[in-house]
This record gives structure tokens, C-alpha cells and sequence, in this order.
């Protein structure tokens, strides 16, 4: 164990941040009670068919969104526990929200109502298995659906492909994986209308994308004032604080968290307010997790801070060109492109961007391109691995060792 360390003093959160997450606290408050009033709500993983449910009148919870919940209240080591004695092994987060339906008492909100349907996808065996026994737990159908995120590309990504999937990305997926997910798409669509009694309007898809596209092209002027700014003028927490806008993609209330966020980053880069109370090394943060508890740590006795993360060029993937007569053959490449975000040289181009000293990453439970390290070296920035993210005695050493023999030299010798 080591001893906590008390927060360094820095500006107050950006209001837009701490009005999203009140809001989401509120919306997950009153689940209950919206599906006691006959509103439905579905169970989705990350990026599959928000826009799709919102537009039928359906709420829609983000599988990773309710799995960083359940690990925010502490009680994972109680859920880990509970698959072991039902002789499960969890690795990652996948497992939680079928262990938080078996024992609700101590999940976020007092447990979830039971949903309409859960949608998942079968990029993953163990997501797939744990998905579907949460389904039965629930007594709820599990859908998931083929070729998206982790599909096996016919077409590896060529370089700079970030650059090419707003009005190439026809290129980038493959023509018949598409055509797939675009059927099954469409089936489902048409279960749904049957089981909640509404017709899909096909015609207000067109009008969602073109809401996307604006909501991301003002969250993207958001995070180029926040790349140029001397000093980075929002915290880790809050940047992944907006991450919650996603689940209001292509609302009229994603818009406007968009807009709040821009107005508020430019605020203070014309007013030279910095997010740290001080700013010697910048470090991207290279994983989708909450922020690190050694983050306390790193600015204590290094004066180093978290800059950017593995969502600081994620609304690159979300804006689509689109031919208004197939606005959901748009929308469906979007889940057979999304993870080549992984390649080290987006990873090098964000930590570029955003000026970094070196990238910590968190190690992953699949495998990832071993060549992260070694491309980031090549490219002059230093690259650390952990394997949590815990504030314990063996992580301040790396931590120590990392910046004091790697990161402080290459700043050094970089003048």
C-alpha cells in the first residue's frame, strides 16, 4: 500500500463535463421508473445501434458505459468473486454486467429493469458468452450481429487512413461485410418495429447523420484548441467526461454538449488557464479506461500529465459523407471501421499532435500490435506499458524509472 496524496490545485471542472455527468446520473436514476411507464430501453455494445434505438423511441445503455459504472462504485472484487464461485474466470470488464444482474444490490442505480433486447456482437467469444448469459439472467432475446469493430479485413488499412474515412471510407471496408451488416441491420430494424408497434422513419435517418457530422466537426474544434493551446487546458477526467455526448450521438442534445465543450476549451485558451498545477512532461494516456489512479502520483513527484487519450481523435471516426439515398449503408461501415484506431502510427500521429513527451498504455487482455514500443521509439517518443492502473508501490517505480531514465533524457536532449 502506498499513501494517497491529496489533489493539486487547478481550475474547477469544465461545466459542460459536470453537467453531462449529472444528467447521465439522473437518466440512469429514473430507468426504472420510464420502463414501469411502458418507455423501453436496450442494452447495446459501444457503437453498434444507438442512433438506430434512439430513433425508435428506445433508450439505449452502453455495455462498456454500464461496465465502467459497476467498476466505479468498488465493487468489482465482489462481482470477480461472484463468477468465481459459478467457476468463471473474468478476464476484463466483459463479465461484470452479467455478475451485476445476478446480485443488483450493489450495482449502480440498485440494478437495471429488465431491457427490450441486447445487442451485442461476435467479435469476441468470451464478450459473446458473458452477453448472452446476461441476456438469460434477464429473461431478454440477445441479438448480436456479424462483422464489426474486430471483423477480419480483406483490406488491411493502408497509411493514413484516418485521413481517408469522412469521404473515402467506401475504400477502407469490405464491400461484401458491408452488404451483411447492412441485411442484418435491416432485420433487425424490422423485429423491432414489430415488437414495440412503430414504424422505423427511414426518412429522419439522413437527418441523424447530418447531426453527427455537425456534432463532431465542433467537438474536433474543441480538441484543435486544446492540441494548440501552450498549456492543455482541460484534465483527463474531463476529457473522458465527454466521452458521455456518444450516447446522445446525432441528438440535438449531442449538438449542443459539443458546442458547450468548444466554447468553453476556447474560454480558457484565451484566458491562458491551464488544467494542472504544473506541466513538465505530457503524456498520452493510450487506453479507453477511467483515469489512472497513479495519475496523482505522476503530477505529485514528476510534474507529468495526461494531455490526451485514446478518444482525442475519436470523432474522426464517426463523421461520414454519405449518399442521402443509402444513409444507413453509411452508417453501418462506420462498425466495420472503428478499431484499426489500434495501428501505433495513429497512436504516434495523436501523440504528435498533441505534443507529448511519451505514451503510457495499458496493457490489453487480447492481443495488440507488439510494435507499438518500438514504432513510438523510432519515431522519438518513449513508450511505457502498465499493467494496471492502481496506485501501489510497484507502479511508482516503473513510473519513476520510466520518466527519470526515458522520458527526461529525450526531453532533454530535444532542447
Amino acid at each position: 500500500m502506498v499513501d494517497p496524496l491529496p489533489p493539486l490545485p487547478g481550475p474547477p471542472r469544465l461545466e459542460v463535463a459536470r453537467d453531462l455527468t449529472e444528467r447521465q446520473k439522473q437518466w440512469g436514476i429514473g430507468l426504472k421508473d420510464a420502463v414501469a411507464r411502458g418507455e423501453h430501453f436496450a442494452i447495446c455494445s459501444s457503437d453498434e445501434f444507438e442512433e438506430i434505438f434512439h430513433l425508435l423511441g428506445i433508450h439505449p445503455l452502453v455495455v462498456n458505459y454500464w461496465h465502467s459504472l459497476v467498476v466505479a462504485t468498488g465493487n468489482a472484487r465482489h462481482y470477480t468473486q461472484l463468477l468465481a464461485d459459478r467457476g468463471y474466470d473474468m478476464v476484463g470488464m466483459g463479465p461484470l454486467g452479467y455478475a451485476a444482474a445476478i446480485d443488483p444490490s450493489l450495482a449502480p442505480w440498485g440494478g437495471l429493469p429488465k431491457p427490450l433486447i441486447m445487442l451485442g456482437s461476435t467479435r469476441d467469444e468470451g464478450e459473446f458468452l458473458f452477453m448472452e448469459l446476461w441476456a438469460k439472467e434477464f429473461g431478454c432475446p440477445y441479438y448480436p450481429l456479424d462483422f464489426n469493430l474486430t471483423g477480419p479485413y480483406r483490406r488491411p488499412p493502408p497509411d493514413g487512413w484516418w485521413n481517408q474515412l469522412r469521404s473515402n471510407w467506401e475504400t477502407l471496408v469490405d464491400p461484401h461485410q458491408l452488404d451483411l451488416r447492412v441485411a442484418e441491420v435491416q432485420a433487425l430494424i424490422g423485429h423491432l418495429e414489430q415488437v414495440i408497434g412503430r414504424t422505423f422513419p427511414q426518412d429522419a435517418l439522413c437527418d441523424v447523420l447530418d447531426r453527427i457530422n455537425l456534432q463532431m466537426d465542433l467537438w474536433t474544434e474543441g480538441l484543435e484548441l486544446l492540441a494548440d493551446a501552450p498549456l492543455c487546458p482541460v484534465t483527463l477526467r474531463d476529457q473522458l467526461a465527454m466521452y458521455q455526448a456518444m450516447w446522445h450521438r446525432g441528438t440535438q442534445q449531442g449538438i449542443d454538449y459539443a458546442r458547450r465543450f468548444r466554447d468553453e476549451v476556447g474560454e480558457r485558451v484565451e484566458a491562458g488557464i491551464g488544467a494542472y498545477h504544473e506541466e513538465k512532461y505530457r503524456l498520452l494516456f493510450w487506453s479507453g479506461d477511467h483515469e489512472p489512479r497513479f495519475h496523482r502520483y505522476l503530477q505529485h513527484q514528476h510534474g507529468a500529465v495526461f494531455v490526451g487519450n485514446v478518444y482525442s481523435g475519436t470523432p474522426g471516426f464517426y463523421a461520414r459523407d454519405y449518399d442521402p439515398r443509402e444513409p444507413l449503408r453509411a452508417l453501418c461501415s462506420r462498425n466495420l471501421f472503428l478499431i484499426a484506431h489500434e495501428t501505433p502510427q495513429w497512436m504516434i500521429g495523436i501523440a504528435q499532435r498533441l505534443r507529448c513527451d511519451a505514451v503510457i498504455a495499458r496493457e490489453r487482455s487480447f492481443p495488440r500490435n507488439p510494435r507499438d514500443a518500438q514504432l513510438c521509439e523510432e519515431a522519438g517518443i518513449p513508450y511505457l506499458n502498465v499493467p494496471h492502473l492502481a496506485d501501489d508501490a510497484k507502479i511508482r517505480d516503473m513510473l519513476d524509472r520510466f520518466i527519470e531514465e526515458k522520458v527526461a533524457p529525450n526531453k532533454a536532449a530535444k532542447g
